[in-house]
């Protein structure tokens, strides 16, 4: 993986629209796994879920069926305690409520750098880290 890769994603990125089915989190993560780990090939189709849904209750619905950390287990990610999150690590907030029923991903796109996508004001950020403690997070490395 390199950062050039991960800067010029991120750059192309930052500053647009949210939209639900293209860049909220799950199609974020998607899009980050796949530069990160460029053999993976996708076998449980994430991406093909780009675009079947346009809110938030669609996209609840998509989640449901979504088995991400096993598919972070398949691709050699642990969840990890960290001092300092990395380049290519994701940070996940496990969503303890039952009405949403959907994780929140965000790929570390610089150190401690988050790509978040917020549809409070419908725009892809760029955050540190610190600045989302509020949320509870884990962190997902790869194995190297």
């Amino acid at each position: 993986m390199g950062q050039n890769i991960i800067d010029a994603w991120a750059k192309d990125l930052i500053g647009k629209s949210f939209v639900w089915g293209h860049t909220d989190c799950h199609q974020l993560l998607y899009q980050f796994v796949k530069i990160t780990n460029p053999t993976w090939t996708d076998p449980h189709g994430l991406g093909r879920l780009a675009g079947t849904y346009s809110n938030k209750v669609q996209a609840i619905r998509v989640a449901r069926q979504l088995k991400i950390p096993e598919w972070f287990a398949e691709l050699d990610y642990t969840c990890k305690s960290v001092n300092k999150i990395e380049t290519g690590d994701i940070a996940v907030v496990k969503n303890t409520d039952s009405r949403i029923t959907y994780d929140m991903y965000w790929p570390v796109i610089y150190n401690n750098t988050v790509m978040v996508a917020d549809p409070h004001d419908d725009m892809i950020k760029q955050r540190h880290i610190h600045e989302m403690s509020l949320y509870d997070f884990q962190v997902y490395r790869r194995n190297q």
